[in-house]
């Protein structure tokens, strides 16, 4: 019981660290979308 509340821990403060990575991702991904849609337009 202990073990895997120490592995969920674990996983909680990997996504702590991972949701910025997520949001700068998701921006990245719009953005290169954007930037494709104009130089197709172009």
């Amino acid at each position: 019981m202990r073990k895997q509340a120490a592995h969920l821990s674990y996983f909680a403060d990997a996504n702590k660290l991972l949701v910025p990575f997520w949001i700068f991702s998701k921006r990245g991904f719009l953005l290169m979308k954007y930037l494709l849609t104009l130089s197709l337009k172009a």
